[in-house]
């Protein structure tokens, strides 16, 4: 099952030839969304113009799934965080298990899906709490990531 925001980014992809460099990518589907509506995807400023996290994270799902080919360089969300100042370190340990993601189609149904994430298994990761908080006291800014 794809998002419509994802089918958003295969369309663009296929109108576009299949083939564009990732920051001219960006460019455009933030161009795009302009004229949407209810945009599909949210920018913050990036060293080269606009980037959407979201739409950079439903690229690497759709790869993961065979729907795209992995053209770019790895480590590509580690490199767009440092971009914008933030340490970037993947804690799979603090993730939601793909099945509790797969039938999510409302806001109502993240929200319940993490109010649950953080009554339950939150308070169980004490370890990795710490770890991030010891970041943050010392000045770090930090995204981490479970993807």
């Amino acid at each position: 099952m794809l998002f419509e925001r994802q089918r958003v980014l295969l369309t663009l992809l296929d109108a576009l030839g299949g083939k564009i460099a990732p920051t001219d990518f960006q460019k455009l589907l933030f161009l795009y969304t302009r004229q949407e509506t209810e945009p599909s995807y949210e920018f913050v400023p990036y060293r080269f113009g606009c980037f959407s996290f979201t739409s950079y994270a439903d690229k690497r799902r759709l790869i993961e799934r065979g729907l795209l080919l992995d053209d770019e360089q790895q480590g590509g969300l580690s490199h767009a965080c440092e971009g914008v100042g933030i340490r970037y370190e993947h804690l799979p340990q603090l993730g939601i298990a793909s099945a509790e993601r797969r039938e999510l189609k409302t806001q109502a149904d993240y929200d319940s899906l993490f109010e649950d994430y953080e009554r339950t298994s939150l308070p169980q990761q004490t370890e990795s709490l710490a770890q991030i908080q010891g970041s943050i006291k010392a000045g770090s800014r930090r995204a981490s990531g479970w993807l």
